[in-house]
């Protein structure tokens, strides 16, 4: 088996997407009682947004809980941003897992996203000038990733330059602007090395295993059919600045955000009922000059979404439902009691695809990080009709 432990909902259904696009079994938990024969579980440790010390202990008991569990390798799924207990969680899971080395890849070139000169660049731009400057939980006033991860006396942090090689003992951070530098590190890899990071390195780590998957060869790409309804919800911020309102626009979907809960879920039910999609989403209430919501916290606004959420899907009982960010996948299916999920391939990898494996209601589930945009393939599976016109509901009455 190979073990995924991510710090968040989107993190484990990323990977968990990439390896059954792969041809391997997977499963993604948020439960510790570990149940599956996949090929590859992810485990969501839920850890992002509490304490480092509470985070520390999550991570050690959900490996700790795969320990007479025939585990091959292991990887540690951090936010490509570095947002979260990156170090501590790093450190944690070397100790228990007995390794004195990390090699530490959050560089996702394919993306945009690479690290020159130990410095974070989206798009050619450093990290602390993009939207990620203004996160609610993890702003970013530095782009080098050595001042964003810290330092531990045990595991030193280091950066290493492209023509360096890996030293033997700390937390390393390579240089990687290209799949090329990330292959070449994969070929330093010992027993002594735990891995990390963004979703191009595992799988260029899984590509490399010579273990069979259970299904033996890659599934072919192939539409799911289409369903009848769908419903988007956002609760990040980093996708709110990325444009998903222009982008629902585009694409014909009734688009909701704040007012009173009662409307909000009527409207949503409606545009379901007409449209057969709708996005809701918190969007930016407090800096909008029509909104009639106050100021406050980001995990008050995402509980007002996910309440909001909640009340739609079970009246509505979407075929589709598609989460962005882990905290608000989390939010919403929690009030589900679903823990464990199977991952399928589909023809929107960007996005993990998932089916809760328990429960008479058993929607397909896309689920992505926030700071992504949705992949084209998501927003074209869904025939795009001229929808039903409703107020913005941050729009006075």
């Amino acid at each position: 088996m190979i073990l995924i432990l991510a710090d968040d909902f989107s993190g484990a259904a990323e990977l968990a997407g990439v390896a059954a696009q792969a041809g391997w079994s997977a499963t993604v938990q948020s439960s510790l009682v570990i149940k599956s024969h996949s090929d590859v579980v992810a485990i969501d440790t839920k850890s992002r947004g509490i304490s480092a010390a509470e985070a520390i202990h999550r991570v050690r008991s959900a490996y700790q809980a795969t320990k007479d569990l025939p585990l091959r390798w292991s990887f540690k799924k951090t936010d490509s941003v570095l947002r979260g207990h990156v170090r501590e969680e790093f450190v944690a899971l070397a100790k228990v897992a007995g390794k004195n080395r990390i090699l530490f890849i959050p560089a996702n070139p394919g993306k945009g996203r690479i690290i020159s000169g130990g410095i974070y660049l989206i798009d050619n731009r450093p990290l602390h000038e993009t939207a990620f400057a203004q996160d609610p939980d993890f702003p970013r006033d530095t782009s080098s990733v050595t001042e964003i991860i810290g330092n531990d006396p045990n595991l030193p942090t280091r950066t290493i330059l492209t023509t360096e090689p890996i030293p033997p003992r700390g937390l390393l951070i390579p240089d990687v602007q290209s799949a090329a530098d990330i292959a070449n590190r994969i070929e330093e890899i010992d027993d002594s090395t735990l891995c990390g990071g963004a979703a191009e390195f595992f799988a260029t780590l899984l590509a490399r295993d010579t273990h069979p998957p259970s299904r033996a060869t890659p599934i072919p790409r192939r539409p799911n059919p289409a369903p009848k309804t769908r419903l988007f919800i956002c609760g990040s911020l980093a996708a709110w600045q990325n444009a998903i309102s222009d982008d629902a626009e585009s694409h014909h979907i009734p688009l909701f955000t704040f007012q009173s809960t009662a409307t909000w879920i009527e409207n949503a039910i409606n545009a379901l009922n007409t449209s057969q999609q709708c996005l809701l989403a918190i969007g930016q209430p407090d800096t909008d000059k029509h909104s009639s919501v106050p100021k406050r916290d980001s995990l008050s606004l995402l509980a007002h979404l996910a309440e909001t959420a909640v009340s739609v899907i079970r009246k509505a009982r979407p075929e589709e439902i598609c989460l962005e960010g882990g905290a608000t996948a989390t939010a919403i299916l929690d009030k589900f009691s679903w823990t464990h999920f199977e991952a399928l391939p589909s023809e929107s990898p960007e996005a993990g695809c998932l089916r809760p494996r328990s429960g008479t209601y058993r929607p397909l589930l896309f689920v992505k990080p926030g700071s992504y945009p949705w992949p084209e393939t998501v927003w074209h599976r869904f025939p795009g009709q001229k929808p039903t016109l409703f107020p913005r509901l941050d729009e006075p009455n």
